[in-house]
């Protein structure tokens, strides 16, 4: 699979991008974020949205099951770890401070 072609298997792929992107301090947005992260745990290619969100420094919207607070703290605490041991826990826990 290429770098562009893990789209056309994304869960994501023809829903509205507003429900990935919550109005952080709004009534709900947390229950939208809470939705849309277990949603994206689902996703078959959420290894490669999440490499995706991080190479192309993504600022704003759930990528990869994860906000934009929580793809720059794990990052910076797992920089020297794979991507794909990063996915593995986001997939197990979805209590990050958001």
């Amino acid at each position: 699979m290429n770098s562009e072609t893990w789209r056309d298997f994304a869960y994501c792929k023809g829903r509205n991008t507003n429900d990935f992107y919550p109005e952080f301090g709004v009534k709900g947005a947390m229950d939208q974020v809470r939705k849309m992260k277990a949603f994206c745990r689902k996703c078959p290619v959420i290894l490669q949205c999440l490499q995706f969100a991080i190479d192309n420094d993504e600022q704003f919207g759930i990528w990869g099951g994860l906000t934009p607070k929580e793809r720059s703290n794990m990052w910076r605490q797992n920089r020297n770890k794979s991507i794909e041991t990063i996915v593995k826990v986001v997939k197990k826990n979805d209590n990050y401070e958001v």
